[in-house]
């Protein structure tokens, strides 16, 4: 299994990915070209209180360049649930990247700029400051230095701002936030990096399938011409060859429904003859048993 601390595996380490995400939806302009960006260190080594050294990991950390100039660093933390100590774990992380450029010896400084990517269910709501967790008495707050923190909440992003993206992160959101959305169609739009993409949802569904889904995938699309509706559709039959023993997502279930109405019900046939219950066919395609059973009975 992929792990998390891997950020080399993840799609948002792609140059082209990271200045989609970055314009898009942290500056709202074109103001990063991916050649400009670079990759940077993800592993800081420091010396805690107790004299001991200990290591700092980041997800994913881009230098930026201006005509060979570095104007800023970057960074990107992945998130899957709400941490309300967020504001000072990134104040660590740039703290972290300004102390490098203190080790240098050099007597120029750049900014250190870092987004959240959270992918969570439960919208984001706080913390997006320092200030906002701290128990601060009212007559010393003024004198109180805060931090704010860029969080990017990617299954509640606006059609807007998702169709402003441009690289395969698109794809992602409209994954998260298809999730919870009735509407959700899979897109047939070619994916450039698709290992990539299916390591990022195997991570934040917590669904292996996705990563054991690859070989047969790219196996059987030669040509390269991989989308989400190729995913779901391998997604799909990978679930009924497997059982269905958990269930599909929300998004996937709208993946099942993209076809037409025969197919979906010679799908629901395939899955009674596999040995699903009415129950568990209930729960997949979001149909009245009683539906089911009379469909199932005109099938037969």
């Amino acid at each position: 299994m992929r792990e998390k601390d891997k950020s080399e595996k993840y799609l948002e380490n792609y140059n082209d990915v990271f200045a989609d995400i970055v314009n898009h939806l942290l500056f709202k302009k074109e103001l990063i070209q991916p050649e400009s960006l670079e990759n940077g260190s993800t592993e800081f080594i420091y010396k805690a209180a107790n004299d001991r050294f200990s290591e700092q990991r980041r997800d994913i950390v881009k230098y930026c360049r201006k005509e060979n100039i570095l104007i800023s660093i970057i960074g990107i933390e992945n998130q899957s649930q709400i941490d309300p100590d967020m504001p000072i774990r990134i104040m660590g992380y740039d703290y972290s990247s300004y102390q490098e450029q203190i080790k240098n010896k050099t007597n120029r400084r750049v900014p250190v700029i870092t987004i959240c990517l959270y992918f969570g269910e439960r919208e984001w709501k706080k913390p997006f400051s320092l200030k906002e967790i701290l128990d601060i008495p009212e007559e010393i707050k003024s004198f109180v230095q805060d931090y704010k923190i860029h969080v990017i909440d990617v299954p509640h992003l606006g059609k807007k701002e998702r169709e402003s993206l441009t690289s395969d992160f698109r794809e992602v959101a409209d994954f998260f936030v298809g999730k919870t959305n009735e509407n959700y169609q899979p897109s047939d739009r070619k994916l450039k990096h698709v290992e990539a993409f299916m390591t990022l949802l195997e991570t934040f569904t917590n669904d292996k399938r996705y990563g054991e889904a690859i070989e047969k995938i790219i196996q059987n699309n030669q040509k390269g011409e991989i989308s989400m509706c190729t995913i779901l559709d391998s997604y799909i039959e990978k679930g009924i060859e497997q059982g269905i023993e958990q269930g599909i997502e929300k998004g996937i279930k709208k993946g099942i429904e993209k076809g037409k109405n025969e197919e979906r019900e010679k799908m629901i046939l395939r899955m009674y003859q596999k040995g699903l219950n009415i129950s568990d066919i209930e729960d997949i395609m979001e149909m009245p048993a009683s539906e089911i059973k009379k469909l199932l009975n005109t099938l037969k």
